[in-house]
Parts: structure tokens; sequence; C-alpha cells
């Protein structure tokens, strides 16, 4: 009978436990929990009445300092004179010191737009809005309606007020908007009870603020209608109970607030209070049944010993220990439990079924990582690879039309060779963006900060494009804001790409006008951070409304016909966001068709006081002389290409075609600079330049200049090879601007 009564399954253990645990205390509680519902509603509607009282004060002195605020404006001499620049000087310092306000409009008799504290007059006209006409009939302070501001595109409650002239007539009108949002401030700082709101309406009923707010509960729509009714017909503060737009039973105090001499009030105020919320502390407070609820919870929790060790507690330490093995590793475990012991059985079942399923899963799964990461890895060669192998044909290309542009040609074959040469680029730019693409997808790129400074970067930006600018007969402004001058810390070459991709768009796609080009600093919550901002606005064919929120789409283009217009692979802007989102920035883009594109994005930086020399930047102060340089490079292409580009350039060259055969040259020739390949085979660039640098066969030969030359245009491959001892590091493909400013940035060291 005994065994009976243990066996079975755990419900009805569990059963037992409870009813003896709780039973004692239930009728008790039961009866206290009726009082103290009665008694925690009274209070919470007085507490309503309170804090409502509280709000509706804040907004009274809010609206009679808004009254005495623009009455003293509105009798200021700079204010009637109605001088536009005098009177917009005027209000906006007032909205200055009065962050509350969103924005101060003057406005003539017709409602048209005189002067405005904040933004530009768009052809704004206010003769429609009930400030602006109850000021003018009624020659004093008055109110509106809940609106969306014109110019802020806020949402505010406005005031009006008229100017007045010597007899005392209208002859113009001040209107002002009042942001709501404050309040959620002084909410958040009252520490409400939970579920507790406050909200406002306006005369008409129309939800003008709520906080928290719900995504189903508009600003601009109709309240509740019944609670707006008894407001409304009340004219005085009150109680209501009622369920509210969300469903719920809430306690609501209301409010009707009126300026001085009006009847109708010009809004109304609401705190409520979730009902539900307000039970809560009754259904948790059984302070008076806690003696009984102790002696009774004593009585189970020994009836739970005695016979919740033997049925359950000894059954569970056992899956408990089995589990921990497993935990440690020993996947060969069993509960050793009866398995028809009901649920518990069955859970010692489940339990060794899975035991034996996560030993396979285990297996499987460490045998899919070695197979991820031997693709990842494989992945990451390919990458490298394709890029090497792209690079180094493309460089002997572009080397050889280099040389080809300076011998001895026709204008017709010049235009040949100049149009290859930019069709190269233009190749290269896809490569870059296309593997830039593809390593920010994988979260592979990353960041590499050295100091720089902005007017460089700016006219960087501005020189590259000169030749582009002056066949589209456009020119490009550029301003960099006193505040942003001096020296920065961050990935200047990405900052670079970003800005380059940008202002090639703009320039693409505008065809007269102008481009500007401006950098300001914004401010930062760490102190030692900083934020660039850039604008880049043109005046090019625009981008339709419908677009805008695809431009930033991979391989995406506004015109994506076969026949559009502007060609390109649709990966500048994606890049340029992934780009800024790693910089701790945001980018935003504005457009109008016809009119023209504005892109402004942000990025995170650090100022430095005092210049900080890198071994890889250095400023080129000197001038480029005849040198005797040891060229090595295995590709013969590349290595005819760069022997006869540098006998152009009026140096000496001897040639090496690995870095064995380097070493073996550096005895039989003087030499004034290495330029050395990265990867060649028998013994590769970086090998044998450490070779150079460390080992004392070739001491005498350890401090001559060795710049890097390599396919391998990867931030991280740059590093590797400034690591090895290279001095400079070049990737293909080059031109001979690009040697000639690592020849002098040697020189200058």
């Amino acid at each position: 009978m005994k065994g009976d009564l243990i066996l079975g399954s755990i419900r009805k253990k569990l059963v037992y436990l409870v009813l003896l645990a709780t039973l004692p205390v239930f009728l008790v509680l039961l009866f206290n929990e009726f009082e103290k519902r009665r008694s925690e509603v009274a209070a919470a509607q007085n507490n309503a009445s309170i804090f409502l009282r509280g709000f509706s004060e804040v907004q009274q002195r809010i609206t009679e300092s808004t009254r005495t605020l623009l009455r003293t404006v509105s009798q200021l001499p700079e204010v009637k004179s109605g001088n536009p620049e005098v009177v917009q000087q005027v209000l906006a310092t007032l909205l200055r010191a009065n962050p509350m306000y969103t924005n101060v409009i003057m406005v003539d008799l017709e409602g048209n737009v005189v002067a405005m504290g904040r933004g530009k007059d768009n052809g704004f006209n206010f003769s429609d809005r009930k400030q602006f006409r109850d000021a003018i009939a009624f020659k004093r302070f008055s109110y509106g309606e809940f609106v969306v501001g014109k110019q802020s595109k806020k949402f505010i409650f406005p005031f009006g007020i008229p100017v007045l002239d010597e007899n005392g007539e209208p002859v113009s009108a001040i209107i002002i908007g009042v942001e709501l949002n404050h309040y959620q401030r002084h909410f958040d700082k009252s520490k409400f009870p939970a579920g507790t709101f406050f909200g406002m309406c306006d005369h008409n009923g129309y939800r003008i603020f709520r906080y928290p707010n719900h995504s189903e509960l508009e600003i601009g729509k109709p309240i509740k209608q019944d609670v707006y009714q008894v407001a409304s017909n009340s004219g005085q503060p009150g109680i209501i109970e009622t369920a509210t737009s969300n469903g719920r039973d809430t306690i609501i105090a209301y409010e009707p607030l009126r300026i001085d001499g009006d009847n109708e009030p010009y809004m109304y105020m609401f705190m409520g209070l979730d009902k539900e919320k307000v039970l809560e502390s009754a259904n948790d407070n059984l302070l008076q049944g806690g003696i009984v609820s102790f002696f009774s919870l004593c009585i189970a929790l020994t009836f739970a010993w005695l016979l919740g060790r033997q049925t359950i507690a000894s059954k569970i330490d056992q899956l408990t220990l089995a589990a921990q093995k497993i935990g440690q590793g020993d996947r060969a475990v069993s509960s050793g439990l009866d398995y028809n012991d009901g649920e518990l059985g069955q859970l010692a079942e489940s339990f060794d079924t899975m035991s034996v399923l996560l030993k396979k899963r285990e297996e499987d799964l460490s045998e899919a990582k070695e197979t991820a990461e031997s693709a990842n890895i494989a992945k990451d060669e390919f990458l490298a690879n394709i890029s090497h192998e792209v690079r180094t044909p493309l460089n002997g290309v572009m080397g050889m039309l280099q040389l080809l542009d300076e011998t001895d040609m026709n204008q017709e074959q010049h235009v040949f060779v100049d149009t290859a040469l930019q069709s190269s680029r233009n190749l290269l730019r896809v490569l870059n963006d296309l593997l830039d693409f593809i390593k920010m997808g994988s979260g592979k790129l990353e960041l590499y900060e050295e100091p720089f400074e902005l007017e460089e970067l700016v006219e960087e930006s501005t020189s590259l494009f000169k030749l582009q600018l002056e066949q589209k007969g456009i020119v490009v402004e550029s301003h960099v804001d006193e505040n942003a001058k001096g020296l920065f810390v961050a990935d200047i070459g990405r900052i670079r790409q970003v800005v380059f991709n940008l202002l090639g768009n703009a320039i693409k796609f505008t065809h007269e006008g102008k481009i500007l080009l401006e950098v300001f600093t914004l401010p930062h919550p760490k102190k030692d951070k900083d934020r660039l901002f850039f604008l880049i606005e043109d005046t090019g064919v625009g981008i339709p409304s419908n677009k805008l929120e695809y431009v930033f789409d991979a391989f995406t283009q506004v015109d994506g016909s076969l026949s559009r217009e502007y060609q390109g692979a649709g990966l500048g802007l994606p890049i340029v966001k992934k780009l800024v989102h790693l910089m701790n920035g945001n980018c935003v883009i504005e457009s109008e068709v016809g009119v023209g594109t504005t892109v402004l994005f942000c990025v995170e930086v650090s100022r430095i006081e005092k210049p900080v020399e890198t071994r890889d930047h250095v400023e080129s102060t000197g001038s480029m002389q005849a040198l005797d340089i040891l060229l090595v490079e295995d590709e013969r292409v590349n290595r005819i290409m760069a022997e006869r580009l540098l006998k152009k350039m009026g140096h000496t060259v001897y040639s090496a075609v690995n870095g064995s055969d380097c070493l073996s040259k550096l005895r039989t020739v003087d030499v004034d600079v290495i330029l050395m390949d990265v990867q060649m085979p028998v013994l590769d660039g970086l090998a044998a330049t450490r070779i150079i640098r460390t080992n004392s066969d070739y001491a005498e030969f350890s401090n001559i200049p060795i710049i890097g030359l390599s396919a391998h245009a990867a931030e991280q491959s740059r590093q590797e090879a400034l690591s090895a001892g290279m001095d400079l590091y070049v990737a293909k493909p080059f031109t001979k601007e690009d040697l000639e400013k690592a020849f002098v940035a040697i020189g200058d060291r």
C-alpha cells in the first residue's frame, strides 16, 4: 500500500505537497485580499489626482511663461520694426535660450513668413492656423490646435500673439510651437507605479501626447470618446474608471486647462493607473496571514522532506549527477533509473536517449566545424590569390600603357592609350570594391588607425578628380571648419575611400553647376573622441524618392535597364555604408530629381595634439635624383615594364628574379634602393628582407632602403611587409607617380 502511494505520476506527488502547504492559509488570505483591493483602489484614485495636479501646474507655468515671453518679444522695437534680419536674430536667440520650443516665427497679416528663428522659409503660410487667426482677430495671446509643425515636422502645441502698432492695431503676429516631449523626462524622474501613463489631448479631443505610448495609440488621433466626453462635460478635475484604448481597466484622473479669460479649456490632461497593477500589491501583501502560512509551510515541508526525498529528490539527484558528468565531457553516462516510475521514469528514458544523441551530435558538429574552418581558409586564400592574379597582369598592362604614352604618337593614339589606362583603373576599382564587399560580409575587414589632417584629405580628394572636373566644366567647393582643423587619428585609408566614392558619384551624375564638400566636427559622449561630419552636395540629376531606400543595397542601381546611361557595379554606396558603420558612424542621403543629391555621413575619430610620425607615412619634402636600383621581380612582363619605366625616369636598373638572386646581386653591385616583389619562388621578398636586415653576413647592406612591391593590396599585407623590415609598400598596379613619391619619401629619410 505504501509502495502504491509512493509510486505514480509526478503530478500526483506535487498535488499532495501543494495542498499540504497552501490549504491552511487559503481562506484567510482570500478574505484579506478583498479588503486590500478596496483600500488599494481608493489610494490609487487619490494618488492619480495628486500626480496629475503636479503635471497641470507645470503646463500652466509653461503657458504663462510663453505668454510673458511672447508679450515681451512682441513689444521689442527690433520686432516692431519688421526688419527680417533683425527679427530673425531675436527669434534665434529666443530659441537658443528656450530649447522646449520647436520654432518661433513672425508672419505678416496674410500669414506669410517674415522671419524664422530656425530653418528656412519654404513658402510657408500660416493664415489657416487657429493661433494666428485668433491672435489677429482678438488682439491677444491665443492658443492653437495640435499640429505637425510646417518647418520642424514635429508634433507641437502652438500659441500666438499679435504685434501691435502705436494705435493698438495688429501689424503682424508671432507664433511659437511648444514641444511636449519634456513631459517624458518629468514622468521618468517621478518613478510612477508600473502601468501608469500620462496623456494630453487638445480641446477637440485629439491626442497630442501620451507616455509611455503604444504603437496602436497614434498621436493626432482621437482619444477614447467616453473618457473625453466625461472630461469635457464635467469642466472640472475628476476620476473615472474605464477600459482604455488598449483594453486594460484603468483608473483615470482628468483635469481641464484654461487660459485666463477663457471659459473653454484649451487642452485636457490625463493620468492613468493600471488597475491590475494597482491590485498586484494587494495580491502580494499577505502580512495578516503570514503566521498561519509559516506554520502551514513548516508542516508541508516536513511531509515534503519525508516523502519527497524518497520519491523525487534522490532520483533527481541521480539525474543531476549524470548531467554534470555529461557537462564534464563524459558522454557514456546513464541515469540508472527505472523507466516504469511514472513521469520520472519517462524523464530518465528521455535523458538517456538525449545522452546518446548528444554524443552523436557532438561528433557531427566537430566534423562540420573542421569542414567549415577548412572552407573559410580556402575562401581567404582564394580571395588573396584572385587579387594577386588579377593585379599582377594588370600591373604589366598599365605599366606598358604608361610607357607607350611617353613614346612619339599622334593625338588619336594618345587618346586610345588614355582610354585604356582609364579602363584599367576602372577595372581595378571594381576589383577593390568587390574584394572589400566580400571581406565586410564575412567580418574580415579591419581598421588601421594613423594620424591625418583633414585639409590634406580634402585637397587630395579634389585633386584626384581634377581632370574629370575640367572635362565636365563643373567645380568643387570645399570647406573645412576651424574646429575640424588639426591632427586626428583614424583609418584615413577607409575615410578616403568613402570620400572618393561619394565625390566620384557626385561628379558622375552632375553635368552642370557645382559640388560642395564640407567637413565639421560634432560633439561625442566620450571626452577622448570626436565625430567628423562630412557633407557632399551636388546639383546633379537626383534620385527618385521611391529609389532612395534601395541605393545602399548591393549590386543595385537607380536605373537597372540595359539602356541605362550611367554604368557601374552597384557596390559603391553599399561599401560606403558598411565602412561608415564600421567606424561607428552613420550615413544618410537626401535627393530630389532635377535638383541634386546631398549625402551626409559621420565617423568616430580621436584628436591628438602633436603629430605622430609613422614608418610608412612621411611628408615628402625632397626632390628626386638619379638612383642605382636593384629590381627584384619574378614575373617577366612586370620586370620588363618596371625596368623600362625606371630607366625612362633616369635611373640605373639591375634586375633579380627572386629573393635568392637578390642576395647574390647585392654582393656584385652597389645600389641606392631595392624594389622588392613580395611573392616569388625560391625565396620570397619578406624572407629576403629579413635576411638583409638581420643576418650578420649582410650587415653592410642592412641600411639600404627597401620598397615592397606586391599585388596583395590588403592593409594586413602592408603591415606584414613593414614588420619584415621594408621601408615602404607600393601596391600593384602602380604608376610612375607612385614610384616617384616613394623615391622622394625614401630620400627624405
